[in-house]
C-alpha cells in the first residue's frame, strides 16, 4: 500500500461522494450515541468513557501502520497528559460498544 502522496493524483483527491454516505450516516448515528450515553453519567463515568473513546481510537489508528499498542499503557498514558485521576477497570456501560470508529463502521453490532 502507498502512502497518499505516493499517490500519482497527490495532492488533488477525487473520490465518490455515494460510498462514503453510508459510513458518515453511521458515523453520525454513533457519535450521537455517544454523546447522549455521555449526558447521562456522572463525571467519572463520563471520564471513563471518553478515555476509552480516545483510547479505542489511539489503537486502531495505530493498527493502520501494523503497530500494536497495549490498551493499559495507552490509556496511562492519555491519563497522564489530560490530568485524569488513575482508575482500574474498564467502563462497562449497556448497549455501548467501544470499537473504533466507535459507532459501529464496518462491524455487524
Amino acid at each position: 500500500m502507498n502512502w497518499n502522496w505516493q499517490q500519482p493524483d497527490w495532492p488533488n483527491f477525487t473520490w465518490d461522494a455515494g460510498r462514503l454516505r453510508r459510513a458518515e450516516e453511521l458515523f453520525l448515528l454513533g457519535s450521537g450515541s455517544f454523546l447522549g450515553t455521555a449526558r447521562h453519567l456522572g463525571s467519572g463515568e463520563r471520564e471513563q468513557l471518553t478515555l476509552e473513546a480516545i483510547s479505542s481510537e489511539a489503537i486502531t489508528t495505530s493498527e493502520i501502520e501494523r503497530e500494536i499498542l497495549d490498551r493499559a499503557s495507552v490509556q496511562a498514558s492519555i491519563r497522564k497528559q489530560l490530568g485524569l485521576a488513575t482508575v482500574s477497570g474498564a467502563l462497562d456501560v449497556p448497549g455501548v460498544h467501544f470499537e473504533a470508529p466507535y459507532c459501529g463502521i464496518g462491524s455487524n453490532r
